[in-house]
């Protein structure tokens, strides 16, 4: 036994050099209703205002590039206004706002603040045993993207242990969220979520083509409108081991929706995400209202149209006609999938409810096209036998949309950074559709990367270089490791066809690399697919190693209009834009970027 026992001396020094190494990697900060003490926020006794943005920007930010951190709220109420954090976080060193006590701290208002907490273009934070209450007008949290400044969506937030109760004045939701990537709530309460329009508050408003969304082990009581909604190509959303519990008929609203807003004449401008699963997951009206036509749906999961159709090209169609309507309250599960797949793009492979458990739902899951395209049929229809109901979904791919040919809406999963907005092109390799840049408008669009390996990871792309105005660099490729400090590597081509990397705000050209050709548009229709056009497409690889002391990339191209060829590579580079990465860095946003220059892109990787 004495052998398995170390001496108390050894103990002590293990334990002293385990502490020191803690106290290297994490600091901790302090806030309070109101400053105490100095107000410098670095003890307990001396404790910044919760609402001192001085101390928020110019202490805890700072203190990110040295580690993780951990801001503890002291217990008692916050409600002297609102708490906004812009464009703040770390890409590595996680930001944690926690409670000194689990459930003690109140995030409250006595004023109509927009919201109470608002994270405005932030990242890698958590949230823990914080509890919201209170008068805010919109929603008591609010996780948006920051559109002011470039690439600052809001992503990697966790929200843990954290109560939102009696938000009796709200206007949307308890939680809303816009643009966001990889958000979860984990071990959540909600309940009384309501306002002066009940129906139209939520209990977790995900929208506007959120990604990778989980609501884990939580519990939703008696919220005024749908108690968790997923909006417009929200995509990769899971709801696992939660409840959902409405306890009178005045809170019977649908629990679980996929829902599209299409009120842009002609055509919708909203689609549905693809990826979903609801699995072990308990829905209970203790009122139940067995009419699925009324205001107040039993329906624990429900996907929903409201306004105008999917544009025409693409054979979507998310109104039903009263033979469509047959098929999907009668039909047999595979003529369900065959329509929902054909014409709404959602698939029962891909929309997963499994395990779960139903008291008092009118029907389990159902679907309703309505509004000012409707084909004659607007009431909600039964498919509760159409959705997969057992395994999980596939990962994720490192990239969604690569090649530009999701139905509706070419640029779906692709966020537009600043410019206008690309347009379709012929594609390039065999593909249906590319995406053109044009030179009328410096553009930059990209998307935030999901790959298995963050710290290596590899991305390909075709591109092709049309008419263009101008001397410098042309176009760009970039991988951010940090995009709230505009930080990453760039591929680039100048407007002599060089290709080689920026170092800085310096174009450095890299003879390995060569020199492509531009394309030619004859006709100045503003494609290179026509008659008499010349179109000359090369294919790029970017390969990212942070894992090294000295993190590197490689770079190589192919030769015109071949696929799967690299005959033009550079190995070992180390210049950046706005920052070296630290050591075991990720790849977080692929970004795209012209410079008065037609460019084409296609098969992204």
């Amino acid at each position: 036994m004495k052998n398995n026992i170390l001496p108390r001396v050894r103990l002590a020094a293990l334990c002293a050099a385990v502490l020191a190494t803690f106290v290297l990697v994490r600091a901790d900060y302090y806030v309070a209703p109101s400053a105490v003490g100095t107000g410098a926020g670095t003890s307990a006794a001396n404790a910044a205002s919760y609402l001192n943005l001085t101390f928020w920007n110019s202490t805890v930010k700072p203190a990110l590039s040295s580690g993780a951190l951990t801001v503890w709220f002291a217990n008692g109420t916050y409600n002297a206004g609102q708490l906004k954090l812009t464009s703040f976080g770390h890409p590595l060193n996680k930001c944690t706002l926690e409670a000194t006590t689990s459930g003690s701290v109140t995030l409250s208002t006595t004023s109509s603040v927009q919201s109470i907490l608002w994270l405005y273009g932030c990242q890698n934070m958590e949230l823990n045993g914080l509890r919201f209450t209170g008068a805010s007008s919109q929603s008591a949290m609010n996780l948006s993207y920051y559109p002011g400044i470039l690439k600052s969506g809001t992503r990697n937030i966790t929200v843990m242990n954290c109560w939102f109760e009696n938000l009796t004045n709200l206007s949307l939701g308890a939680v809303t969220t816009g643009a966001n990537h990889r958000v979860t709530f984990d071990t959540c309460h909600f309940s009384n979520v309501t306002g002066p329009a009940p129906k139209q508050v939520h209990a977790i408003y995900g929208g506007g083509a959120s990604e990778y969304f989980s609501i884990l082990n939580c519990d939703f009581t008696n919220i005024g409108g749908e108690y968790v909604r997923f909006r417009n190509d929200t995509d990769y959303a899971i709801v696992d081991n939660c409840s959902f519990h409405s306890t009178a008929a005045a809170w019977n609203s649908p629990f679980i929706t996929m829902p599209l807003y299409n009120s842009i004449s002609p055509y919708a401008n909203e689609f549905y995400g693809t990826n979903y699963q609801f699995s072990n997951n308990v829905f209970r009206y203790d009122a139940p209202n067995a009419n699925p036509a009324s205001d107040s749906y039993c329906f624990a999961h429900y996907i929903y149209d409201s306004g105008y159709n999917a544009p025409p090209g693409d054979g979507l169609d998310y109104m039903l006609d009263s033979t469509e309507a047959a098929t999907l309250n009668t039909g047999a599960a595979t003529a369900k999938e065959t329509l929902l797949n054909g014409e709404m793009g959602i698939t029962n492979t891909r929309l997963k409810i499994v395990n779960p458990e139903y008291h008092g739902a009118t029907w389990a899951t159902a679907y309703r096209g309505y509004g000012a395209a409707n084909q004659g049929y607007t009431d909600p229809v039964n498919i509760s036998n159409w959705p997969g109901t057992s395994g999980s979904l596939s990962p994720a791919p490192i990239l969604r949309n690569g090649q530009f040919e999701f139905r509706g809406n070419r640029l779906r999963c692709w966020y537009l950074f600043g410019g206008s907005a690309p347009v379709d092109h012929p594609g390039l390799n065999g593909t249906t559709k590319a995406i053109r840049l044009a030179s009328t408008s410096d553009l930059q669009f990209g998307q935030w990367l999901e790959p298995a390996t963050p710290s290596q990871v590899t991305v390909h792309c075709l591109f092709a270089i049309g008419s263009f105005t101008g001397t410098g660099v042309k176009f760009q490729v970039q991988v951010y490791h940090n995009e709230i400090a505009n930080a990453y590597l760039a591929f680039a081509v100048n407007n002599t066809g060089q290709c080689g990397y920026m170092s800085g705000s310096t174009f450095v050209a890299v003879p390995e690399l060569g020199t492509i050709q531009f394309s030619t548009d004859a006709n100045g229709d503003g494609d290179y697919a026509d008659a008499g056009d010349t179109l000359n497409w090369y294919q790029l690889r970017i390969t990212v190693d942070y894992t090294t002391a000295t993190p590197s990339y490689s770079i190589a191209r192919g030769v015109a209009n071949t696929a799967s060829d690299y005959t033009y590579s550079k190995s070992g580079l180390t210049a950046w834009v706005n920052g070296n990465p630290p050591t075991n860095s990720k790849a977080g946003l692929l970004n795209f970027a012209n410079a008065s220059a037609n460019v084409v892109v296609d098969e992204v990787w």
